[in-house]
């Protein structure tokens, strides 16, 4: 029975690291073998299973394991007797002396519902490769409900597994769910007689371990089969709920608990009340579990042995709240669920495939279902803190079933909002001629971060409890003294956590050739969460719970330099934004971070947008370090704003092609100063939704859907202060077309058309809301009225590229390239005008054309798409020339002059992009025609250095050049002049269509 154990012990076997993929076989400790398991089962329950399985170890860590290998069985319900157990190293088989097996006492985890002890065989002469083997027979005479059977098999989701086979034989029908993704089990149901039998044969070797941070498995990734002898959970929880209810049922009420119920009693708030009762209850009863007999693993002490010894397992402080919360007439029963263990890989969550089948092995942990009129409540009294209002993370988005004749079906706990779970302060910063602060932080913690607080005051010390409180507050430990006001470490209760921090001697700023530095670290939600995204990740990705950090950094004394742009990052997974503002006493930094999604699926991990996400937080790293200097007098705040203004944001604002966007953020800064202390600043306001839009803006191949919804909320308010102004119509109808909803777009843009001057915007607007609505000639007019309107190079540039596009859809290609050359040079600075010409000329086979504009662009510096492109403007020519002169004799002089000029355009290319895949096969091609003709080694080798690279870094699969290597290998080990009358292309290879020479 190996395979029946929680996935989640696998875990502590696989090393941390940065990968993020399934783990290799060579990282398991050991391996199956084989196993073989044949259970019995009665009708009223009861099984017994003969288990045989072999191990083979694969490494020390597997050796030290084994040595000592532990059958684990429950205390009277569980008889295990072992037939026989040996180990064979070099072929020697060495038997243990079953008389030197050893049973190891219970323990249990913190927490735990149950337990188990273990049957100890001590294996001997073992070392990495060896096998061993064991037999042994487990007999269960009792069941948690009578009349139930239930099982869990999981394959290969510990340790490599290659040869398994499992028959149960029942008197009873089964019920049967299966996930196999990699096709790996043989599962057959069948009836002989009234005996009921399922075979599950493995036929194929399985090691599916996650190689990640905090995975999520989900039903599609494991392979598991849930086996249950019923699929209604009323009639399995029903029994267990009679008894549960049975010992709640007393007459002399435990006078402990009866001074909580007092004291909780003075509490209005169904919360209070609760929190009262869980805080008190921690106070005087001590965890501390017996899990020796079946009976005290699943059920339970009498409310007057929990009251009288005052320790109890969760199942005890369970049983203890509901007890006192119902004499308080609040709604509570017991529930079980599964609370998920911080391991070394952090929170592992299985989904279960089957959750209409009651399985016992589904729970591990008892806590309080509270039922109010407004809301359901998941409370777990087993912790040392408590906060009723806030599911704690380890319970949150696990199954629970509630302990009563209610329960119909397993429920799932919610996550709660980030909101629940917040940082919020205010920090000033008075800097010290010696560089040090001092500072004073008002500031509030709750959810998960007041939680975290607490348990480290009661589990460890007040002094690590205020180290992590300085972490919160972004306080460094390590050069400052903290002093707190109104602070209470003492109190279980974790609403939350408010106060005053001051401190002195932090050291916030450097000097370096008489520039000065602020440090202003990122929120600490942010820190190590995106470690756990790095790569293309196999499982979902679990960040435990939502949160949210609203932060202001105040500095006196200082001014920023220059124009820190912060950063405004958007996305489906979290929000981040921070902003630096001046005020009359210095400037401020403001922080606001929020995750969106606790279960981030692997197919949001691995996209584009998600990276670009990830890699605009990495850039915004770069702003916990800005550069400002010491304000002097006559620095006065009007003049320190003198440059924040809306004509030096609408010159921004003009910024085309790739300085777009870092002009946009530029804008944004100055937008944002001028809300500071100008709120409802309609212009800024109105040019704000403009620069979100392009701040947002990754590639036309990432929407920036979450950057429209901020502007939307900004216009909404708009809207109604200002409800039939042109500006706030003009954006609300781009809003509407950049969401793609043509409705409201049509609706925006007819009420603007009746109050709008007829202008520039006016006619670029009206064209691309034509172009959406597929009415090609209303946009080509709309847009060429609006050339008439254009009063600077970006408004010419615009409408020339605008009417281009229009044309050449139209299929006027001579008119519409004509326009987009004219674009192109109305506004050479947009260099992205350029690169979507060249794409277009490339795309009509127009090489020289392509190579013009592009090396044009490359005066102006050029960018990554310019040069890619520009590089595949030289391949597309030198493959035009390829296949013009395909029939040439390459050793003529016609011919050498051709080779020369096809490796000279592949140089110019590589020489753009020296990762063009096909420019580099294709100059292996071309050192390799050399190579074949002259049978020159260096040549060869050159050829193979450039389809090796090709290759090695993904750019071209390895079979499109195998061919082309296996002729290079002839020539390196075979030097011979080549044959007479050889010379043609086709007589030194080429007879594949020319087209696989640059692929």
């Amino acid at each position: 029975m190996s395979k029946i154990l929680f996935i989640f012990s696998v875990f502590l076997f696989v090393p941390v690291g940065s990968l993020a993929d399934w783990a290799p076989k060579d990282s398991a400790p050991y391996e199956i073998v084989s196993s073989r398991d044949e259970f019995t089962v009665s009708k009223n329950g009861a099984s017994s299973v003969v288990s045989e399985v072999t191990y083979r170890v694969l490494n020390e860590q597997g050796r030290s394991h084994l040595v000592l290998y532990g059958i684990p069985f429950v205390p009277d319900v569980n008889k295990v007797t072992v037939l026989k157990a040996s180990s064979v190293t070099d072929g020697v088989e060495t038997a243990v002396d079953l008389k030197t097996i050893k049973i190891q006492a219970a323990e249990g985890p913190s927490g735990g519902l149950s337990d188990s002890k273990k049957m100890v065989i001590p294996f001997t002469n073992i070392k990495v490769g060896s096998l061993v083997k064991y037999k042994y027979r487990d007999q269960q005479n009792k069941s948690l409900v009578p009349g139930h059977f239930s099982m869990q098999f999981l394959y290969g989701a510990m340790v490599p597994e290659s040869d398994s086979y499992t028959v149960i034989k029942s008197d009873m029908p089964l019920q049967v769910a299966a996930s196999d993704p990699w096709q790996s089990l043989k599962i057959t149901p069948r009836q002989e007689g009234k005996l009921f039998i399922l075979e599950i044969q493995q036929v194929k070797s399985l090691y599916k371990v996650p190689l990640e941070l905090n995975p999520l498995i989900r039903r599609h990734q494991i392979t598991m089969v849930e086996v249950s002898s019923s699929s209604d959970w009323k009639a399995y929880i029903g029994p267990v709920a009679d008894r549960y209810e049975k010992i709640l049922k007393v007459k002399d009420f435990p006078k402990a608990f009866q001074k909580i119920v007092d004291k909780a009693a003075k509490q209005e708030a169904v919360t209070d009340k609760i929190d009262i009762v869980t805080s008190e209850l921690a106070s005087i009863m001590t965890y501390s579990g017996d899990w020796s007999t079946f009976e005290k693993m699943f059920f339970p002490k009498s409310l007057a042995a929990i009251g009288g010894s005052k320790t109890g397992d969760c199942k005890d402080f369970s049983l203890a709240t509901v007890a006192m919360l119902r004499k308080l007439g609040i709604d509570a029963e017991v529930a079980m669920t599964h609370r998920k263990s911080r391991g070394q890989l952090g929170v592992v969550v299985l989904d279960t495939i089957s959750p209409e089948m009651p399985r016992q092995t589904l729970f591990n942990h008892a806590i309080v279902k509270v039922r109010t009129p407004n809301k359901v409540l998941w409370v777990d009294p087993t912790n040392i803190v408590s906060n009723s209002a806030y599911i704690f993370d380890d319970i949150a988005g696990s199954p629970a079933i509630e302990i009563s004749r209610r329960a119909t079906e397993l429920e799932k706990i919610p996550y709660p909002q980030s909101s629940q779970s917040s940082i919020e302060f205010v920090k000033t910063y008075n800097i010290k001629e010696d560089l040090t602060a001092e500072t004073n932080t008002k500031f509030e913690f709750t959810g998960s971060y007041a939680k975290y607080i607490a348990e480290l005051a009661f589990s460890k010390s007040h002094k690590d409890a205020t180290k992590l409180m300085m972490a919160f507050n972004r306080t460094n430990p390590e050069t400052a003294k903290p002093f707190y006001e109104g602070v209470d470490l003492k109190s279980r209760l974790t609403h939350r956590y408010k106060g005053i921090e001051k401190a002195i001697g932090e050291k916030v700023m450097s000097e370096e050739k008489g520039k000065y530095s602020f440090f202003a670290p990122l929120p600490m939600i942010l820190q190590g969460v995106f470690a756990l995204a790095n790569g293309n990740r196999a499982t979902d990705l679990n960040i435990q719970s939502l949160s949210q950090e609203k932060v202001v950094l105040q500095v006196n004394g200082y001014d920023f330099v220059d124009h820190p742009h912060g950063c405004t990052i958007h996305s489906p997974w979290f929000t981040l934004q921070r902003t630096f503002v001046k005020t009359k006493t210095g400037f401020e930094v403001r922080d606001f971070v929020s995750f969106r999604m606790v279960e981030i699926p692997a197919e949001d991990l691995n996209t584009d947008k998600f990276k670009l996400s990830v890699g605009d937080v990495m850039e915004c790293a770069g702003t916990q370090s800005v550069e400002v200097k010491k304000l002097q007098d006559g620095d006065t705040w009007e003049k320190r704003i003198g440059e924040y203004n809306s004509a030096k944001v609408a010159k921004l604002m003009k910024a085309s092609g790739p300085g777009t966007v870092d002009a946009s953020r530029t804008a944004l800064h100055i937008i944002d100063n001028i809300l500071s202390w100008d709120p409802k600043n309609k212009e800024m306001l109105i040019t704000k939704v403009r620069s979100l839009r392009r701040v947002g803006y990754k590639s036309n191949l990432i929407d920036a859907s979450e950057y429209y919804a901020e502007g939307k909320a900004i216009l909404a308010v708009l809207s109604a202060d200002y409800p039939s102004d042109p500006q706030v119509l003009w954006q609300k109808t781009w809003s509407s077309w950049f969401d793609k909803n043509n409705s409201e777009m049509i609706s925006n843009f007819q009420k603007y058309h009746g109050v709008a001057p007829k202008n520039y915007d006016f006619y670029n607007l009206g064209g691309n809301v034509a172009e959406r609505l597929e009415k090609s000639d209303a946009a080509l007019g709309a847009y060429i009225k609006a050339l008439e309107f254009a009063q600077d190079p970006n408004e010419k540039s615009e409408a020339m590229v605008n009417i281009a596009t229009i044309l050449l859809d139209k299929g006027e290609v001579e008119k519409g390239l004509s326009y987009y050359k004219m674009g192109a040079l109305a506004n050479p600075k947009n260099t992205w005008i350029q690169g979507n010409l060249m794409d277009i000329l490339r795309r009509k086979e127009r090489w020289d054309d392509a190579i013009e504009v592009g090396e044009a662009v490359m005066k102006d510096g050029g960018y990554g798409v310019a040069r890619a492109s520009l590089a595949k403007s030289y391949l597309g020519k030198a493959d035009y020339l390829y296949r013009k002169n395909m029939h040439m004799n390459l050793k003529s002089e016609d011919g050498q002059k051709h080779l020369e000029e096809v490796e000279g355009l592949l140089m110019k290319a590589l020489k753009n992009d020296s990762d063009c895949g096909q420019c580099l096969v294709a100059m292996g091609a071309v050192y390799r025609l050399r190579a074949v003709m002259s049978k020159d080694r260096e040549m060869a080798f050159k050829a193979k250095a450039y389809y090796e690279k090709a290759t090695k870094e993904g750019k071209i699969p390895p079979p499109v050049v195998s061919m082309s290597l296996h002729e290079i290998e002839q020539v390196i080990s075979e030097p011979r002049m080549p044959a007479a009358g050889s010379g043609d292309l086709k007589a030194v290879g080429f007879t594949r269509s020319s087209r696989d020479l640059w692929r």
